[in-house]
């Protein structure tokens, strides 16, 4: 019995170490580059407010349909892969950043200093998103 405890035990351990645990979806490069290229649509669009502060909640809306419809891809995509429940989260608090800036915008024109605000607002929430893509293709997910 000792024999058998020295023999077996060793290999169950080795057994269960060597089974890799899963704690995070793998890297996902269609979502990598989904963050890259709607944080670059929107940096221009709120330099685009921000330039013309009296552009027109209404001239937006086909760009504020559009990029919705392309954060819900993303979340999609998200969304297909087992335990990405963190990222699938941070796309649902994108789309609700961006009904806020719908809603901001629908009251009136936005005051440049409110656009550069909600720029850097967006540029930290994709920075998010990507960084968490990016650990997940290091492995330190």
């Amino acid at each position: 019995m000792l024999v058998l405890r020295r023999t077996l035990l060793p290999a169950l351990l080795l057994l269960v170490v060597s089974c890799g645990v899963t704690l995070i979806a793998p890297y996902d490069p269609e979502i990598d580059r989904g963050c890259v290229e709607l944080h670059g649509r929107m940096d221009r669009f709120l330099h685009g407010l921000r330039s013309e502060p009296q552009a027109t909640f209404v001239d937006s809306l086909d760009y504020y349909d559009h990029y919705e419809l392309d954060v819900r891809a993303l979340r999609f995509l998200a969304r297909g892969h087992d335990q990405n429940d963190l990222s699938v989260q941070q796309f649902d608090n994108m789309l609700a950043s961006l009904e806020q800036l719908r809603l901001a915008h629908s009251a009136g024109p936005l005051a440049p200093e409110t656009a550069d605000v909600l720029r850097d607002l967006f540029d930290i929430s994709w920075s998010a998103i990507r960084r968490l893509e990016l650990a997940k293709k290091r492995g330190d997910g």
